[in-house]
């Protein structure tokens, strides 16, 4: 847990314009040699999809989606029935 001294400051300064140089450097050389070699458009990777586990996933959440709306839908009948039967005595 030491201090940085002017000097140390300094170095790291120097030490990071020197890797920004590089990265701009880096960078215009590829545009240069991309001007000069194009490349060929690459054909974008296919993934194998498995139809039988996008399929269990689709129904898996409708099955959670059934049960819930079954949940809402049961307490409101709940709450409906219990509130007849004690004040209307049902």
């Amino acid at each position: 847990m030491g201090f940085d001294t002017l000097d140390d400051i300094e170095r790291k300064r120097e030490e990071r314009e020197r890797e920004e140089f590089k990265k701009t450097i880096v960078k215009d050389i590829r545009d240069v040699f991309g001007g000069v070699f194009p490349q060929p458009l690459r054909k974008k990777e296919v993934k194998k999809k498995n139809n039988f586990l996008r399929g269990l996933k689709w129904l898996g959440i409708l099955f959670l989606l059934l049960i819930i709306v079954n949940f809402i839908l049961g307490n409101i009948w709940l709450l409906k029935t219990l509130i007849k039967s004690l004040f209307l005595g049902g």
